[in-house]
């Protein structure tokens, strides 16, 4: 099954010889839902010329309104885990192309939408794969193996669009123990990132098809911080799935007073109280933001970087934030070899309550 990654443009395209026209039906539904049996949206163009037949349709705002990323997925000790079926949506796409007001079926095909985008470099109609997640080394802070529900202690998660008898391997990175967690069925699930059982040394992390070829391959190593206490950053990546990172050294927080302020009228001319205001102030509320470090990491922690700074759902410490941080210089190794990046987030709610 295709896929589609809403925050680019998914373009479909009609030019077919002696049209005078084209329609879309766009139908779109969550998993577990009974797909419905009139489409979502039509959408119908007429040919810009009888010399120029191509019309042009990008579907993507429609679908967007269908995914929400309300929280991240949480997993730990579980496996093979059905994703939140409003996290993605399932769409199908009907091309007709018209001759003087008779369509024709052209195609009718079935997507699985997520909130991810490519990149320009990358082309249109980009498929980013069915494991959302890019491949590489990733690192996460040595839990607490007593407290391993608390979200602190999380290493993350993967979402992959499963096929049947696929296999996600874990293989310890100390004495390479494999355990192999054997999928049934076909769908859309979350895996944790680290194997429980691996939570002290780490491993590498595999999706193996039915033919025993390997799709996607990541490794996940802890980082045994004793000095500061870690930030943890999750935000949905360039693939609509969460992610989560941690920024391992120093962290600064800050604390902003606001109000507004007026002249008050005293309550006498000419015998008031020197102890009563006279300039007042009133909407008072705070905000709070964090400052954090990554510490050492490799050239392409960068990656990360820029997707936290793309990303428009981000939690900080479970808290919902803002990144402040605007533009950051790529560092290379061959440049700098202690390679640190420092980020500033803004808590995105008031300190007070005034929600009403």
């Amino acid at each position: 099954m295709s896929r589609i990654f809403t925050r680019s443009p998914f373009i479909i395209d009609i030019n077919e010889s002696g049209q005078t026209g084209s329609k879309v039906e766009l139908t779109i539904w969550s998993e577990g839902d009974t797909e419905p049996t009139t489409p979502t949206y039509t959408l119908t163009k007429n040919v810009p010329s009888s010399t120029d037949p191509l019309t042009t349709y990008n579907v993507s705002p429609f679908i967007r309104e269908y995914i929400n990323l309300s929280n991240t997925n949480g997993l730990f000790n579980t496996y093979n885990v059905d994703l939140n079926s409003s996290y993605y949506a399932n769409v199908r796409i009907k091309r007709f192309k018209d001759i003087s007001g008779s369509f024709s079926l052209l195609n009718n095909i079935t997507y699985k939408a997520f909130d991810g985008f490519g990149l320009f470099t990358e082309g249109y109609n980009v498929d980013l794969g069915r494991v959302l997640l890019s491949e590489g080394v990733y690192t996460y802070h040595l839990p607490d193996l007593n407290n391993l529900s608390e979200d602190k202690n999380k290493a993350g998660d993967v979402t992959i669009m499963t096929e049947v008898n696929d296999i996600v391997r874990y293989t310890n990175l100390s004495d390479g123990t494999i355990t192999n967690e054997t999928i049934p069925t076909s769908g859309v699930r979350v895996f944790p990132r680290v194997h429980h059982t691996n939570l002290e040394d780490g491993n590498k992390f595999q999706l193996v098809n039915s033919t025993f070829g390997i799709d996607f391959e990541a490794t996940f190593k802890p980082v045994c911080e004793k000095k500061y206490t870690p930030i943890f950053i999750d935000y949905v990546n360039r693939f609509g799935a969460w992610s989560r990172t941690f920024l391992y050294k120093v962290s600064n927080e800050t604390f902003n007073a606001s109000s507004k302020d007026f002249n008050s009228l005293h309550s006498s001319l000419v015998n008031y109280s020197v102890r009563e205001a006279q300039m007042s102030s009133f909407n008072f509320n705070g905000s709070e933001s964090i400052e954090g470090n990554s510490g050492f990491v490799s050239e392409d922690f960068s990656e990360e970087i820029k997707q936290i700074m793309l990303s428009e759902r981000v939690l900080v410490n479970g808290r919902p934030a803002k990144i402040d941080t605007k533009s950051i210089d790529v560092q290379k190794s061959i440049n700098n070899r202690n390679i640190n990046y420092k980020l500033k987030f803004n808590f995105a709610n008031n300190y007070m309550n005034n929600i009403v």
